[in-house]
């Protein structure tokens, strides 16, 4: 009997120590094993990028020595202006180092160094960076052509599974199915095509919608990793509504338990004492992931002879590390952070296990609900309580949602800021309290709940949606 086939299109893949590429990596790994041939597509690390070209040992496999994989060269042309642009962005860093700014991609500075741009400089300016987007996509889709009709080629694919961002994945996935018309394109949102920056500018909003809409449709079916992110292409796409509805199936980032059996438990990140240990991991969202409200409750706490500020610790990892202290040196505690820089993956569970609690920063507004970071699925596995900050002035995020339903710890939204920071200064002196008598913090998840964003179950329902589409 055939195997069935999938093509899987994705900029993040293994070994890539990236977030984005651990969904991707988790899915191919279960398909197999559920008896699927599969093969991938995906690109060669960006080597001015600390992330992609640091090898994350725990996403690997036997599953994926079984998976044919194709490295398509980033592009030349676009490598000779990045390479510039890095230095050109280092040499302003360095000009900068004694204001401790960090500049954003998109041109903003964060905490007290945000520079105020006129509506029509920034405008002009997310044009702009639009247009160096859309022609750096184009350069990763031609360069993937040849490489897909190998793919197709080899594999007759029965699934193609194009996995968005950047937007390159979605032309190539939608390039594929023009190849192999019989296939099955399922068009994979793990992230939003339109971002919250996207409204500001209305020409970009409405080209982003266009391009949206248009691979709505022509997907045949379209998956998403959250209820909001579903109920936002419902939003912006009304006369769509009712085909849809069915069309659009949520697939949840997940966890995978066996990236665990890399840690080594025996080398030791933290030493043990009878402080309490916070910890963050991943890059910063300039103006999303704020933390704020956590640096308000503990420099309360600390005025009030609540808690003994030399018993806090906050531990960073990554490469956003100016964008977070700058946001707790104007609360005066900055001196509380211990920066790791940017670790490998299997270094960041270990940390995350060490530490009492993992913080977590995401946001909910009207025009972005339902964001889901994939830390938030990665702290599940460490089994350590989650402190989860919610910017935005949406209440009730879907993220607060799972972390509660879950039991895994406790979210604080800006939407409700005057109770939410009451209850956060509860929170951290009661972990404090724990820590001090108990030498930890109690923890008792709802299991039932967590094994839902197993991967492996992931890939359980994936396949039977798969087969309902008889593909098969």
């Amino acid at each position: 009997m055939k195997k069935p086939s999938i093509l899987i299109i994705s900029y993040y893949f293994a070994p890539k120590n990236e977030v984005a590429a651990i969904r991707l990596t988790k899915l191919a790994k279960f398909l197999v094993r559920n008896g699927w041939k599969v093969s991938v597509l995906t690109f060669e690390g960006n080597p001015f990028n600390s992330y992609e070209n640091k090898k994350d040992e725990t996403l690997l496999s036997p599953e994926l020595e079984e998976i044919e994989i194709e490295y398509v060269n980033l592009p030349k042309l676009w490598l000779k202006v990045i390479s510039m642009k890095t230095m050109l962005k280092a040499r302003k860093i360095n000009r900068n180092s004694s204001e401790e700014t960090l500049e954003s991609p998109k041109g903003t500075k964060s905490g007290g160094s945000i520079k105020k741009k006129s509506a029509i400089k920034k405008q002009l300016f997310y044009m702009a960076y639009y247009a160096y987007d859309v022609f750096f996509n184009y350069l990763l889709t031609q360069g993937a052509r040849k490489h897909i009709d190998k793919l197709i080629y080899n594999n007759n694919p029965d699934v193609i599974f194009s996995s968005f961002g950047p937007i390159s994945s979605v032309n190539i996935g939608k390039y594929a199915k023009k190849q192999s018309k019989s296939s099955h394109w399922l068009l994979d949102l793990r992230d939003s095509i339109i971002r919250l920056s996207d409204y500001e500018v209305p020409p970009i909003y409405g080209i982003k919608k266009r391009f949206e809409r248009k691979n709505l449709i022509k997907a045949d079916s379209v998956s998403v990793v959250s209820k909001g992110m579903k109920e936002g292409i419902l939003d912006r796409h009304k006369d769509l509504k009712n085909e849809m509805i069915g069309k659009v199936q949520i697939f949840t980032n997940g966890y995978d338990l066996e990236d665990l059996n890399l840690v080594n438990d025996r080398e030791k990140i933290i030493e043990k004492d009878n402080n309490l240990h916070i910890c963050y991991v991943g890059r910063l969202y300039p103006d999303r992931s704020r933390v704020q409200m956590l640096a308000e409750a503990i420099q309360e706490l600390t005025q009030e002879r609540s808690i003994d500020l030399d018993r806090i610790k906050i531990h960073y990892a990554g490469s956003s590390f100016s964008i977070f202290k700058s946001q707790l040196v104007e609360y005066g505690i900055s001196d509380i952070l211990i920066n790791h820089g940017v670790i490998s993956r299997s270094q960041s569970l270990q940390l995350q296990k060490e530490c009492h609690l993992l913080l977590m920063l995401t946001w909910n507004d009207k025009h972005d609900k339902g964001i889901i970071t994939g830390k938030l699925l990665e702290y599940m596995m460490t089994k350590r309580p989650i402190l989860a900050l919610v910017s935005g002035d949406v209440k009730n995020s879907e993220a607060k949602s799972i972390i509660e339903s879950c039991r895994i710890g406790m979210a604080f939204e800006e939407a409700t800021y005057h109770d939410d920071i009451k209850s956060l200064k509860k929170f951290i002196v009661d972990s404090f309290n724990q820590v001090s008598t108990k030498g930890d913090i109690l923890y008792n998840p709802n299991e039932e709940e967590l094994e839902a964003f197993n991967y492996e179950k992931i890939t359980d329902r994936l396949t039977e949606h798969l087969i309902n589409k008889k593909l098969m």
